[in-house]
């Protein structure tokens, strides 16, 4: 938590590859806490930093395989919408080519999710994207 307050951006970054890695290594302990890793992982989506935006979206696909489908399925209402606008983020490469790697994640075991959509939502926009890569 102190590294995620802090003001600098290698301090968040540490975090963010930090909840990954636990995620990936303890997902009974994570998924007792996933509302609060939920809402610090996509509070960083929104950080001025792109190395700390990378490691966010490469923490929500890290958590999406790792936690899933609980993830998806808890947390689709704003984990899918936090994907959708990353990739819009022409500035930064890196941050879009991450954020279409870790989109196949979160979308795994959606597809009740996506029947329910609305067309012009997130879930089309990254339902395309997954598309275009098969």
């Amino acid at each position: 938590m102190a590294y995620i307050a802090a003001p600098e951006w290698q301090k968040h970054h540490a975090a963010l590859i930090t909840l990954a890695q636990i995620a990936e290594g303890c997902s009974k302990v994570t998924i007792k806490n996933l509302e609060q890793v939920v809402h610090m992982v996509l509070n960083s989506f929104q950080d001025p930093h792109p190395r700390v935006r990378w490691a966010a979206i490469n923490a929500i696909g890290q958590l999406s395989t790792d936690l899933g489908p609980d993830l998806q399925v808890q947390y689709h209402q704003r984990v899918l919408p936090a994907l959708a606008s990353a990739m819009d983020d022409f500035q930064n490469p890196r941050v879009q080519v991450e954020n279409y790697a870790r989109d196949v994640n979160a979308m795994e075991g959606l597809t009740q999710v996506s029947q329910e959509a609305p067309q012009d939502g997130p879930v089309t926009k990254l339902l395309c994207f997954e598309k275009l890569q098969y």
